[in-house]
């Protein structure tokens, strides 16, 4: 007679959402930290296993003792075995128990919030294993947006940039150095979230060639019809753009309305913040308009603005995008920042809403029309500014609106030195200016409190405005 398999030991915990089945002592760092940041699955009882490298005699079989037989299926998370191991495994767990197994075929990539992409070859994803029955794909990512279907797979989009599936997305860039892009291939994996509802479109790399907006239409026209309004564009790296901002250039090459997010989401998927991506690719400052929509060849660089989010500091809407900051000052969210004005907008409003943003820089724009006004605007610009959060904050700086206006519709440009042209400092307490590569935290063991530096008011040397720039939008 045939002697019994030894069945391995097999501990059992359950770690927030999930039931974790380790075969080492204790849990390995790896498996608790899927455990403790994965959803719930409405539809599945979710097992991570920890396992070692070599697996000891009779491990399938003390995993399946664990598991009891129930009509909900699993979702099964491996750690600690290769992936045609875990293949295998499904199917052998779901005839074993009766129960469907959906696991992953292919390398686990772990994202933001929990977010869980399968990656590897074609067809690589979560596959569904249903007793006595094929495989069925069953997805890319869990939890499954409504885009998943659309972002699958790495594709080629021209003869050196590929389309590569993100856990919250797609990227779109420059493939001849993949050294130069894995430290971003990590930061966009791990900071971006999956969005139910929006597929996020990463453009360009730093450090890398420009990408040709042709690559990017070759993407578009391969998206289902039903899927392109879900599509949001995200300008990361270089791109090849003709003196216009990116969601313009792209609507009327693809001769159809575009969205773009106006910086990187980052954050929880239901609602993220957008953060500005320097050229540098490192976090720039939070913005405040979030969605900007473009038509095609609408004739102006003036976007229409989708959704907005004030800075905490500001609660009472008088009207769209503008707020009471006192009795006799409003505050305005526009492209480039934040715009301090009295109550009534002046003639010169819709110039200074074109302006777009700088994503080194957060602009607040002090309105001078009435010259009187300026101190008092000063003043409570460099309040405002203060109680902003920490990124913006370090990151602002105070421009005349009369300058701003000269300068509607065009895009800033690189800063690697202040190319805005003479300064103007006024004393504005609580804010102060820092260099514009890579702000540096405050020192909190610094001795004593450091007076306040002024924020200098900045006055650029801009042409005189052209027909281009003072095209006004149908919608402000």
């Amino acid at each position: 007679m045939r002697r019994p398999a030894p069945v391995a030991p097999i501990g059992r915990h359950t770690v927030g959402n999930a039931l974790v089945l380790h075969a080492r002592e204790k849990i390995g760092p790896e498996a608790l930290s899927i455990a403790m940041s994965v959803p719930v699955d409405e539809e599945n009882d979710i097992v991570v296993l920890d396992l070692h490298d070599e697996l000891p005699m009779g491990l399938w079989e003390a995993v399946g003792r664990e598991l009891p037989r129930r009509r909900r299926g699993i979702r099964l998370v491996v750690c600690g075995a290769p992936p045609d191991t875990v293949a295998l495994a499904g199917q052998w767990l779901a005839d074993r128990l009766g129960r469907a197994v959906t696991a992953p075929h292919g390398h686990v990539v772990r994202g933001s919030a929990g977010t869980l992409l399968v990656h590897a070859t074609h067809d690589s994803g979560w596959v569904r294993h249903d007793p006595g029955r094929g495989p069925v794909w069953a997805g890319k990512r869990y939890p499954r947006p409504s885009w998943d279907a659309t972002a699958v797979d790495c594709r080629p989009t021209g003869a050196h940039a590929a389309a590569e599936p993100l856990p919250g997305g797609v990227w779109i860039r420059d493939v001849r150095d993949e050294a130069a892009s894995a430290a971003h291939w990590q930061w966009l994996s791990t900071a971006m979230p999956c969005q139910p509802e929006a597929l996020t479109v990463v453009l360009g790399c730093p450090g890398t060639p420009e990408l040709p907006l042709d690559d990017v239409a070759r993407f578009w026209h391969d998206l289902p019809a039903g899927g392109r309004h879900r599509t949001r564009f995200v300008h990361y790296g270089p791109v090849r753009l003709a003196g216009v901002p990116l969601g313009q250039a792209l609507a009327d090459l693809l001769d159809a309305p575009v969205v773009c997010f106006t910086g990187l989401p980052t954050g929880p998927p239901g609602y993220p913040r957008l953060v500005t991506v320097p050229f540098d690719g490192r976090p720039g400052w939070l913005t405040h308009t979030r969605e900007l929509g473009y038509q095609p060849r609408s004739g102006t660089t003036v976007p229409w603005v989708l959704s907005y989010s004030p800075p905490s500091v500001l609660s009472e809407e008088i009207e769209p995008r503008v707020y009471r900051y006192t009795d006799d000052a409003v505050v305005e969210l526009v492209q480039s920042g934040l715009w301090i004005r009295p109550p009534q907008a002046p003639p010169h409003a819709r110039r200074i809403r074109a302006r777009g943003a700088d994503p080194v820089r957060h602009t607040m724009v002090v309105d001078d029309a009435d010259p009187a006004l300026v101190p008092r605007l000063s003043e409570l610009a460099g309040d405002l500014v203060a109680r902003l959060d920490p990124d913006t904050r370090d990151r602002s700086i105070l421009h005349l609106a009369s300058a701003v206006a000269g300068s509607a519709g065009r895009r800033p440009a690189p800063a690697a030195a202040d190319v805005h042209g003479p300064t103007v400092e006024l004393p504005v307490a609580g804010a102060r200016r820092l260099p514009v590569s890579r702000p540096a935290r405050p020192n909190p063991v610094a001795p004593g409190p450091a007076a306040p530096t002024p924020l200098p008011v900045v006055v650029p040397s801009v042409d005189a405005p052209t027909a281009e720039h003072a095209v006004v939008a149908s919608r402000p």
